[in-house]
């Protein structure tokens, strides 16, 4: 899984995906020729939304494995621990982190090191018939 962490909506950066996808012809705008996306917005991109949106999608999930991509800047680093517990096999938690690589030319002090962070669950799921 890997939602959007942040308030920046993915749809304008791929809206070339997006057309393709679809096989449509939307009225598009600006330079890059975006397509509109103001009703496809993303609740994972809303800080009021985000934590009710992943609980949503862990609880449903069909999957006996989830793996989360998610980085230490994103809206919601505190609630996911306790949902992939909540919904999957605590004892099965652990969280791998990974120091976020930018570009060489921009300095960055020692505390502002991002990580990208990418969160295992197991889950009990029933078999779909």
């Amino acid at each position: 899984v890997d939602p959007p962490y942040n308030e920046r909506q993915y749809l304008p950066n791929y809206h070339v995906l997006e057309t393709a996808a679809r096989y449509d012809y939307p009225e598009v705008t600006g330079v890059t020729g975006q397509r509109p996306y103001e009703n496809q917005k993303s609740e994972f991109c809303m800080k009021k939304n985000v934590t009710d949106a992943f609980e949503r999608l862990i609880s449903n999930a069909r999957f006996q494995h989830i793996i989360l991509s998610y980085s230490t800047d994103g809206l919601m680093t505190e609630d996911i621990e306790r949902i992939m517990k909540t919904y999957g096999k605590p004892e099965t938690f652990h969280i791998y982190e990974i120091p976020y690589r930018r570009y060489k030319s921009r300095k960055v002090k020692e505390t502002e090191r991002l990580k990208e962070l990418l969160i295992y669950v197991e889950k009990q799921v029933e078999p779909c018939i």
